[in-house]
């Protein structure tokens, strides 16, 4: 499944993660962790590879979608959770 990095979908999901969950289940971005890295057993990269492998997308391309993907987590509200 692609999201918003790879074809700008799940834009408002994205804008309530950023905004802590302040308006759906948490009454605080403390109670969140934030995430981009863990995908049903997938790193970031894998998941980029897997969901535009038959797109014409090369690796320069994955490599912004990686970067947007973890500039957005950096500027979230809450806890953020990294792949090591």
């Amino acid at each position: 499944h692609c999201g918003y990095v790879q074809n700008g979908s799940h834009r408002d999901e994205v804008i309530r993660g950023l905004q802590g969950s302040v308006f759906g289940w948490s009454r605080s971005p403390q109670e969140t962790v934030n995430y981009v890295t863990c995908h049903d057993n997938l790193t970031l990269w894998d998941k980029l590879q897997l969901s535009t492998r038959e797109d014409d997308i090369d690796d320069t391309e994955r490599r912004r979608m990686h970067l947007l993907s973890v500039g957005i987590l950096a500027v979230a509200q809450g806890g953020m959770f990294l792949h090591g």
